[in-house]
C-alpha cells in the first residue's frame, strides 16, 4: 500500500514518465505527492542556484528544478492548501484505525 504510494509521488517516477492512464489519477491519492510538492517548493521556489567555480547544475533555478519534477504549485497559498490536504489524509487515517480498532473482535491468547 505504501509502496504504490511512494512509487507515484513523482519522486522515483516522473509524472511525465508514467503511463498517462495513471498519470492523471494515481499522484492526486498518494498523500507523499501532496508532502512531496510542498516541501520541494518551500526549499527551491525563488531559488537561483550559482553555477560559479567550475561547478555543474542542470538547473539554473528553483523554478526549473520544480517544472523539471511536475510541482505545479505557484505560490504560498497553495503550498499551504496541499499541507491542509495531507492533514486531511492524516486525520481520515487516524479515524480509519480508530474504527477498525473500536469494531473489530479481538480473539485473546489463551
Amino acid at each position: 500500500f505504501l509502496s504504490f504510494f511512494m512509487m507515484f509521488c513523482g519522486y522515483f517516477v516522473l509524472l511525465e514518465g508514467m503511463p498517462v492512464w495513471w498519470r492523471y489519477w494515481a499522484p492526486y491519492i498518494s498523500p507523499l505527492h501532496y508532502s512531496l510538492s510542498a516541501a520541494m517548493f518551500t526549499q527551491f521556489f525563488e531559488r537561483d542556484f550559482n553555477a560559479a567555480n567550475g561547478t555543474c547544475a542542470a538547473q539554473s533555478s528553483g523554478d526549473q528544478l520544480l517544472e523539471f519534477y511536475g510541482v505545479t504549485i505557484s505560490n504560498w497559498q497553495e503550498m499551504w492548501g496541499y499541507t491542509g490536504i495531507v492533514g486531511l489524509f492524516a486525520l481520515a487515517y487516524l479515524i480509519g484505525t480508530y474504527f477498525v480498532l473500536r469494531n473489530c473482535k479481538w480473539s485473546s491468547r489463551r
